[in-house]
């Protein structure tokens, strides 16, 4: 005669594996889900975040800067062609990729912005503070920096070929394998400092 204790026993032992299993499945769906939902909102935020920066580009083409907080902002890749951003506050800015060809950045703050493979050619950066910046493969190239701060920033494998360096500072910056040409705006004297810090001269 079998135990009433034992068959309780198994009939519970049953319905516990069994919620387990089913336990199990709804988290593995839940986890799904859950990363379904991470995916949808982080493409949305792409969105709304490349949204309000050609939101941003567009207001700065037709007004210009004045009134603008672009400290940190966000402008990889934007099209600033002939944009005038005349003292304006880029400090921290990411514009990597940037198009500033023949743009208007006289005494502009740049102070640590991240402009690595920026196109500047022909710009006119003349007094702009661009210490410690990452300017990191920009083009320069015809660009008038004319008694801008360039302490502390990255040259490297910049093209600053023909561009204006009357009166600029580039003291401890990195210039390693940038491209200065020959440049008459330089002084022998500068010039062989920075052959000696890695930068290229025709």
């Amino acid at each position: 005669m079998e135990n009433p204790s034992q068959e309780s026993s198994f009939g519970t032992d049953h319905l516990s594996q069994r919620e387990i299993k089913d336990h199990r499945e709804a988290a593995g769906a839940t986890n799904e889900a859950k990363a379904e939902l991470a995916e949808v909102t982080s493409k949305t935020w792409a969105l709304i975040q490349q949204l309000e920066k050609f939101r941003l580009v567009e207001e700065i083409m037709r007004n210009g800067v004045q009134g603008i907080d672009l400290v940190g902002v966000n402008l990889i890749g934007a099209n600033l062609i002939d944009a005038n951003l005349i003292g304006a506050d880029l400090s921290n800015a990411n514009l990597i990729g940037a198009d500033l060809i023949d743009a208007s950045l006289i005494g502009t703050d740049l102070i640590g912005a991240n402009l690595m493979g920026a196109n500047f050619y022909c710009a006119d950066l003349m007094g702009a503070n661009l210490s410690g910046a990452n300017l990191y493969r920009v083009n320069l190239m015809n660009a008038n920096l004319y008694y801008a701060d360039l302490m502390g920033a990255n040259l490297s494998s910049a093209d600053l070929r023909r561009a204006n360096f009357i009166d600029a500072d580039l003291s401890h910056s990195n210039v390693k394998d940038a491209i200065f040409g020959n440049n008459p705006s330089i002084s022998q004297g500068l010039k062989q400092n920075l052959i000696k810090r890695g930068a290229k001269f025709d």
